[in-house]
């Protein structure tokens, strides 16, 4: 009579790997946002709409809609966000059109175009980057949310 096999119920715990592709990059996420209140919108996705209650945008797709009572957008070199945004953070590597208020910081990276109407607290563009339309800064009181 031949012998069966025995089976036994032990897994062994493999730790979960992640692999980084060459020319992609892993998006940044700060230690204080929570992952459920992250939002990204990947290449070759379009999103339309109204986005509320939604901490961190990352687009790297397209998305044409009204963003407030979020902390920080960030759209990457192959994002296009079209519409308005009442922001604490924003980040630009892409193309923006619209209303923008980044009440803290706006970020205008080599890459980034920004057209339309641009409200900021504090403001960085790397040499190359774009903005085309009405640029201000925030009085005081906008700054800090009031």
């Amino acid at each position: 009579m031949a012998k069966q096999p025995t089976t036994t119920n032990y897994r062994p715990e493999m730790p979960r790997r992640t692999f980084d592709l060459p020319g992609t990059r892993r998006p940044e996420r700060t230690s204080n946002t929570p992952d459920g209140k992250v939002l990204t919108v990947g290449r070759e996705i379009s999103l339309q709409g109204e986005i509320t209650a939604c901490e961190e945008l990352i687009v790297e797709g397209r998305v044409e809609a009204s963003l407030t009572q979020g902390r920080r957008l960030e759209v990457t070199d192959s994002g296009y966000f079209k519409g308005t945004v009442d922001i604490e953070e924003a980040d630009i590597s892409g193309r923006f059109e619209g209303k923008l208020t980044a009440r803290r910081k706006l970020v205008v990276r080599s890459t980034g175009r920004i057209k339309g109407e641009i409200r900021y607290g504090t403001i960085e563009i790397e040499p190359g980057g774009q903005i085309v339309g009405d640029l201000d800064v925030l009085a005081e009181d906008r700054k800090s949310g009031s």
